[in-house]
């Protein structure tokens, strides 16, 4: 009796994966959204130049598992002028289990445009935007975990997988 629960004992130790669970959940394009739009209009103070993000629209990727945010962009350049432009990037996703927050990571910008630059400023804004939208997208959550929902609580563990399928952001955690 004594080897066949200590057998059933290791079983379990060793196989503790196999009773590990998983949590799925699913955010809309609106979630996301609504987080995003929580936290702008962005600012960034580059050298001589300020940087405004505003007014994001949030798109998932399914074919390559990106998020797209595609927003307004102000620059207001050493003389005063602000130049407004667009702007389209797109990124993974990444949790932080000790937050309980997931965030826009390696950021990689698909389009930068400015309306009305003067020439001699357009080289210099266009590096300094670069460096400005991937400083604050990769501080920005797109999403957190709700501490008050019991679902939520449940799956601050570690993460599994992050897909997009049929239009929704699918983040599997699995809890040990």
């Amino acid at each position: 009796m004594f080897y066949k629960t200590l057998f059933i004992l290791l079983l379990l130790v060793f196989t503790k994966s196999a009773f590990a669970f998983s949590y799925t959940l699913k955010l809309s394009e609106a979630d996301v959204q609504a987080e995003v739009d929580a936290q702008m209009p962005l600012k960034k103070n580059l050298y001589f130049f300020s940087i405004a993000i505003r007014r994001p629209l949030v798109k998932f990727a399914a074919h390559d598992g990106k998020i797209r945010i595609i927003s307004d962009i102000a620059v207001t350049l050493p003389n005063g002028v602000v130049s407004n432009g667009s702007t389209a990037v797109e990124g993974g996703v990444d949790y932080r289990r000790d937050s309980g927050e997931f965030y826009f990571t390696e950021p990689e910008i698909k389009r930068l445009k400015f309306e009305h630059l003067p020439q001699e400023y357009e080289s210099d804004v266009l590096s300094v935007a670069n460096v400005a939208i991937k400083l604050v997208l990769e501080k920005m959550p797109v999403y957190r975990l709700d501490a008050n929902n019991k679902d939520h609580q449940l799956a601050r563990s570690s993460l599994k997988s992050i897909d997009i399928e049929n239009g929704m952001l699918l983040i599997e955690l699995e809890m040990l």
